[in-house]
């Protein structure tokens, strides 16, 4: 059988187009059953015929997901063969027919058997990825949830950072000196105050002597410390 699509078969060739065209050349020129050579005749009987692509190796479909080899390329239909002319001719005449004996070919129920089976391996993939729903929509809750805690920690967090700085920011030494004089300061025009009074003859002299004495003695304290506390700086610094 002399088909040129069938030598140039390839991935994208369509094997229907290619059994049809095989189809009409059988009715055009029928096989003829040829008589054997005499044993006694010295020439040698014609090879075999062979097609080019009796060695093709199967190709592979690069683009797909998952490379799956294309059926050998057929140098004969036996199915093709064992028919009378008239079954060709049916087949020829007959869509029906013609579909029926396409489908029942080895070559194309063998691919129609992996889409079917590729077919369901993706339907039950589906099915168990689905199953799987309601997990994924609690742990999305529980994500949700989590993240809304961090967020409420992250505020208080930022709260008692602002307020523990501000606290901090009270026993700063330069504040804390401050705080000293003004106290010394305060304890200073007390007793001034208290002299003031006992000149004016508000008080008796036993209540001077110890108001007197007890601010004098507050005063002395906290300048002390103020004047250790700047040298203790210096020191450091």
């Amino acid at each position: 059988v002399g088909c040129s699509n069938l030598f140039a078969w390839n991935q994208n060739s369509s094997l229907g187009y290619v059994v049809s065209e095989i189809l009409n050349q059988f009715i055009a020129n029928p096989p003829r059953i040829m008589k054997p050579p005499q044993s006694n005749s010295s020439t040698p009987g014609p090879p075999p015929y062979q097609t080019q692509s009796a060695n093709r190796t199967p190709s592979t479909d690069s683009d797909a997901g998952e490379s799956l080899a294309l059926p050998p390329v057929p140098t004969e239909f036996e199915e093709l063969e064992e028919m009378s002319l008239e079954e060709m001719k049916k087949l020829q005449n007959d869509q029906d027919a013609f579909e029926n004996f396409f489908k029942s070919l080895d070559l194309v129920k063998n691919p129609i058997e992996i889409r079917d089976e590729m077919h369901g391996n993706n339907i039950e993939q589906a099915r168990k990825n689905l199953s799987y729903e309601d997990k994924l929509i609690k742990a999305k809750m529980d994500v949700d949830e989590l993240k809304q805690e961090a967020r409420n920690r992250r505020e208080a967090f930022e709260v008692l950072a602002k307020r523990q700085a501000k606290a901090l920011e009270r026993f700063q030494p330069v504040k804390l000196l401050a705080k000293l004089d003004e106290k010394a300061d305060e304890a200073d025009m007390a007793s001034e105050d208290v002299s003031s009074s006992f000149l004016s003859g508000e008080i008796d002299v036993n209540s001077f002597l110890k108001r007197y004495m007890e601010l004098r003695k507050l005063y002395h304290l906290r300048h002390s410390k103020a004047v250790q506390f700047r040298k203790g700086n210096m020191q450091r610094a």
